[in-house]
Formats: structure tokens, sequence, C-alpha cells
């Protein structure tokens, strides 16, 4: 893609068991539709007409993303095999949702400037009992099911091109192919004209150096010992059919190696981790993480019999997403820091020796997000936090650094100078102080885009994930720009709003929030300045909340002025609401959370999210903060917060004033008076459950 337009340069398609699959499928045509019900007065197609199988794998692949899809309520079969379009989509489901989310190679891609490289041919997780019959380069016809492929290809793309230079890899009987039978553990690591690349070989890990140009072996460094099984022993264990040594080399996590001061750090198949002093060609340290499996029961455990393979498949299928996401190898400053899938630590080692300097529980933690000179950043569910490189103990005060409510990360971030930049899954990204250990920036998407990965390149921010390829420009240059137009027009709202709005997103929150005030008088009856009005000063007070409690209470009155008490945004509702009542401001505090009530069309249906795991029912919330407000007035404050419940004491309101004000005086009497009416209308659960409560009471 280019980097300046967005155009597609060129594009190539991969040898993937999935797209030969579908492809005797191609051929077919829709017959949903006869020929002619087409009206002449139609614009002609753009393109080809959808296959079936086409349109089958898309449906799949959106129910896999979430994604609405209209299909045909009648396809017919695909072929005389009663294969059905029914049929298909069972089969291909569980394994798109595999290598969508599961296969932490697919996709991964390394280049040197001049070449890409990628593994293709990667096995599809179809059902074992789906056989398919492959015709390998020989002309060999084939039964190959998943579980018994143990092979795939690496190959080179020429990058101004995209033609493909070589492979290597391939079908183990195809003597044409080179390094045929081979399993690539993750895309070469380019290093001075070479490549190096770990790889399941002739029944061991072995570390292959390549010719970047040419593909050609040039060495070859044994990373593990050939271990033979006895046949009789090979012969006792079967997984659904299949040999269990067949198992061991698809169930690897793949792992891009890494590279400093001489020493490459690969993974091996047996989660071992290897450093090799690529000037000697020799091995410098191998250390082997260990597994936390979950013990299973039964006599081939007992008699210590269980292979390793299947342990750890069980291992894994146990802790499903609770887990390091990937197999991650990072260096800086002299250390290792290993994400091992199979293990619930994180582990630092040495970098000249391999010696394990620390150890640290996961948590939360998905992945490390950064290192710099100082420390590691590691990015969790419902937080980032950071350690020491030297010992492993909290480098930040806080502990950890939330992430905002209701978001997780949706991609990998970035660092530049002290910031790193991470992208959540509620349109943002959000910046945090590496040094200092807090949030200090959200940066929104006007188009709700929910951005990917993040790669800083030539001055702009690439964003790729499952929907596109975005480019964002850099809030530096988006500053300058909107201060440029700012000091030549100072009284258009809508520079003002832009401006505000870069100001905002680079956390200076509170001087957006003069912007908005200088710009709510000249908004006039524009509706679209008016929305975007509202929606930047309910992030300004959203940020101030998070970032700087103490500033934000003092710019309460000026965020008051500049609300419009018309306006229904309960989000900005609730933080005055929460402002006022950290600042002990309780009558304040208590009519903006009645406010609230008022606005929710719905609260016993609307849920209000305290973390990115929990949410509770907002009328529950709002209870809970009405009885603390009261529990906390004096006498003379609580006799005024008798005075605004009043019209909730009505009969008609009985039931919303338990609902809400359950704690007050005057709900035992009302609850009695309530299970009467119950009772005497035959509602007798409702009633004997009030009584209940008047009892325990």
């Amino acid at each position: 893609v280019d980097l300046q337009t967005g155009q597609s340069a060129w594009e190539a398609p991969l040898e993937d068991p999935l797209r030969l699959f579908l492809q005797p499928y191609s051929l077919l045509r829709s017959t949903d539709r006869p020929a002619d019900s087409q009206a002449k007065t139609s614009p002609p197609s753009e393109g080809p007409q959808q296959s079936k199988a086409g349109r089958i794998l898309a449906g799949v692949l959106a129910r896999q993303l979430g994604i609405s899809s209209a299909s045909p309520s009648h396809q017919p079969e695909l072929d005389e095999s009663s294969l059905s379009a029914d049929r298909l989509p069972e089969i291909l489901a569980e394994g798109l949702q595999e290598r969508f989310w599961g296969e932490t190679g697919f996709g991964l891609l390394s280049s040197d400037g001049q070449r890409i490289y990628g593994l293709e041919d990667t096995p599809f997780r179809f059902p074992v009992q789906f056989q398919r019959v492959v015709v390998t380069a020989d002309g060999r016809r084939r039964p190959e099911p998943y579980l018994q492929k143990n092979y795939n290809l690496l190959v080179a793309y020429d990058l101004r091109t995209g033609k493909a230079v070589w492979e290597l890899g391939g079908p183990p009987d195809v003597d044409s192919m080179q390094l045929a039978g081979t399993y690539f553990l993750g895309p070469p690591i380019p290093l001075g004209g070479r490549l190096y690349v770990a790889a399941l070989r002739e029944e061991q890990t072995q570390l292959l150096e390549l010719d970047a140009q040419t593909g050609q072996l040039l060495g070859q460094v044994p990373l593990s010992s050939k271990q033979p099984e006895l046949p009789s022993q090979r012969a006792m264990f079967m997984a659904m059919g299949i040999p269990i040594d067949r198992l061991r080399q698809t169930d690897v996590p793949m792992c891009l190696p890494a590279y400093a001061d001489g020493i490459l750090v690969c993974r091996t198949a047996e989660n071992h981790y290897v450093g090799v002093d690529l000037l000697r060609r020799t091995i410098r340290w191998i250390y082997e993480a260990g597994q936390e499996e979950e013990e299973l029961a039964g006599p081939a455990v007992l008699f210590g019999i269980m292979p390793a393979a299947l342990r750890r498949a069980y291992a894994a299928w146990k802790q499903q997403d609770d887990r390091w996401l990937e197999a991650g190898i990072t260096i800086g400053q002299g250390h290792v820091v290993l994400t091992a899938p199979e293990s619930n630590k994180l582990l630092c080692l040495r970098l000249a020796d391999g010696h394990r300097l620390w150890t640290a529980p996961r948590r939360d933690g998905l992945f490390v997000g950064t290192l710099t000179e100082d420390k590691v950043v590691v990015v969790g569910r419902e937080s980032i936090w950071a350690l020491r490189l030297q010992d492993g103990q909290p480098a930040w005060a806080s502990g950890a650094v939330a992430l905002p409510a209701g978001a997780l990360p949706a991609g990998r971030g970035y660092r530049q100078g002290r910031f790193f930049y991470l992208p959540l899954s509620t349109a943002e990204v959000a910046a945090f102080d590496v040094e200092a250990g807090r949030l200090v920036a959200r940066s929104r998407s006007p188009q709700g885009i929910i951005p990917g990965n993040l790669v800083a390149c030539n001055g702009v921010i690439l964003s790729q994930d499952v929907d596109g390829l975005y480019r964002w420009e850099i809030l530096e240059d988006r500053l300058r720009q909107t201060a440029a137009r700012l000091a030549q027009s100072p009284n258009q709202p809508q520079t003002l709003l832009d401006h505000a709005e870069a100001l905002l997103a680079q956390g200076h929150w509170d001087r957006s929030l003069e912007l908005l005030q200088q710009a709510k008088s000249l908004l006039g009856q524009s509706a679209q300045h008016q929305a975007r009005f509202r929606e930047l000063l309910a992030a300004a007070a959203e940020d101030g909340f998070l970032m700087d409690p103490q500033g934000l209470l003092a710019r309460l009155h000026q965020i008051e002025q500049l609300w419009d008490h018309q306006d229904r945004q309960t989000r900005l509702v609730q933080l005055l609401a929460q402002a006022h009542q950290q600042q002990g401001q309780i009558e304040a505090a208590f009519e903006k959370y009645l406010r609230l009530l008022r606005l929710a069309s719905k609260p016993s249906e609307e849920q209000h999210r305290l973390s990115t795991g929990h949410t509770v029912r907002l009328d529950r919330w709002i209870a809970a903060r009405l009885a603390e407000l009261y529990q906390q007035a004096p006498p003379e404050i609580r006799a005024k917060l008798d005075d605004k419940i009043t019209p909730w004491k009505q009969p008609d309101r009985w039931e919303e004033f338990l609902r809400y004000f359950g704690f007050h005086p005057a709900a035992q009497q009302v609850r009695l008076e309530l299970a009467q009416r119950y009772q005497d209308t035959g509602r007798f659960l409702e009633a004997e459950w009030l009584l209940q409560t008047v009892f325990e009471q």
C-alpha cells in the first residue's frame, strides 16, 4: 500500500490450505437469480460475480468478526459429494476463529527493506474427521488431515513489485523443494544480508542461516537434540487417530527471534529459549521455561508416560484466553524479557549468559508494551504496569495505571520519548507517561474508528486491524495547523473547536476548556457546532476527572457555566455528580444524581461500567451513591435532601421510591403500605418479599 495515497500498489495471493480447499468451488456461480431478472436499466457489475464458496466464506468471516451479513435463504449444494452450504460453514468456522484470534504467526511478517518474508501454507484447523485429498508438486495424490500436516512455507516477496522471489519448505516427499518437510517457527530476522529463522527439521529444532537474496541455506545450528521414540511407544499414544508425535509440531506458538550485542535469542519447539553467538555460530546458553500445567487425572499421568505435546495442548485448552497473547522475546539494556504462553510469569534473563535475574506474576498481562532504559512496561486487560529491569520490582508509585472504563487494548502500541501510545477498543489512543506512571492524554476518533496495531513511520501513524489500514496525522502537526488557522481567524467557531480538540488529544483538557468557553458565544444556531461543543465539553470533563481530579474540582464552576442544563448528556451529569461528591458538596452531588435518574430513560435496563470487566445496573449504582450522600449529610443538609425526595413519596411512585431510596427512614412504612396493596390485588409473592425485607431490617 502506498504510504502517501493509500492506494494498493500490488497484491499477491498467499499459499493457504483454505484457499486451495475453496478453489474447486470458486467456478460455481450463483444460481439464486435468473439471468433475465435484472432490468436493462440496472448498472453493470463493477467486478466479477461473487462465487458461492466466496459468499459462504464471507458469511463465516462476518460471524467470526461480529458483523451482520445478509445471505440468500436458499443455497444449493456445492458439488456431488453432499457437501452442502450448511456443511461448509460448519467446517470453516472453528478454523477461522483459531486462525484470526489464536494463531500467533498468521499475518506475521518481517522485512529488510528490499524483500518481505512471511509464512504460508500454515495448517488450517479443519475438523479431524474431515479428510481432503491434495495433489503435491510431483503429481502424487494423498489424504492430508490438518493434524498430520507438519510443514509450511517460507516465502520472500520483492517489496517493489510484489513478485515471489523464492520459497522454502513444502511437503517432505517433494524432492524439488528446498528444505522440504521443514516447519518454520516464525518469520526470519534479517541481519547483514542474512536471514536467521528457527525451524523444526529432521526431528529437531535448528537455527537456519539463509542468504536473503536467494534463500540458499548457508548454515545451521542445532538448538535441541534428537529424541527418537520407540515404535511401540509411538503406537501407544494416538490422539483422534493421529500419532502423538505429529501433534508436537503444530501446537508450537510462532515466535520472532530477537538480536542484540551479537547474540540472537530464539524459541525452540520444546519451549526452550536459546542464545546463539552469531559470530562463532555456537550456543551461548539455553533457558528452559517452566510449564505451569494443570494435572491430568488418569493412569497415564500416574505412571509419568503422558506425552509432553498432549500435556501442552491440554494446558492451552484450559487456559484459553487467560494467558500471554504471544511467545514474545524483547531485548534491551542487556536484558531479555520473555512472555512464554505456557507460563503465568514474566521472565527476565541476562543477555550475556541467560541467567534468570527475576520473575514476576503475569497478573492480567497480555504482552510487553515497551522497554525503556530502566523498566519494562506490560499491557494488561484493565491496566498497564511497569517493573524495574534491575530487580523486577514495581517501577511506579501507583503500582498500575487503569485503562479508561470499558476500554480494552485493541492492538500493539508504540513509544515515543517518555510517552507510550496504546490503541483502545473505545475508538481512541491513550498516551501514558512511562516515567511518571500516569495517563496523560486520550486521542479520540471522531469517526468512531477503533485503532489496531500502531506503527510510527515517516511522520505519520499507521493503524492496522481486521477492518483495514488507516493513516493518521501526528498530533504535533495537527496542533500546529489548528494554531495557525486560529491565529488567522480567532473568532471562527469551527477553528476554535478544532484547536480545542487538538489540545484535548494532547492532554491539555484545561486549555481546551478555555477555548470552549470562548467558542460558546460564537456557536449560533448551528446544530453541528452545538453537538460537537457538547461532545468536547463532556470529553474535557472526563479527562480532567481521570487525569487531574483536583484540577477538575477547581474548575467545576467554569464547567457549570458552560453546561447547558437542557443538555441530556448523562455522562457529563455523572462526572459532575462524582466531582461534587469528591469535593464534599453533598447537596449539589445529590441533585446531580437525581437529575441523572430523570435523564435516563430506563435506569433499570442501562449498565454503568465500573471497570473493564465489571458493570452494574445504573439504577443500583445511583441508589448506592444517594445512600452514601444521605449517610454523610449532617442534620441540616439531610432536611434539604428530604425535600428533594418528596416527589418520589407519592403513592403512585412507591415502587420507584423503594428502588432508589430504600435507605430512607420512611422506606419501612412505604414497604408495609405497598405490601398491603399487593396483598389486596393478589400479588402475594411480591407482598411476602416486602414483608420479609421489613422483618430483616
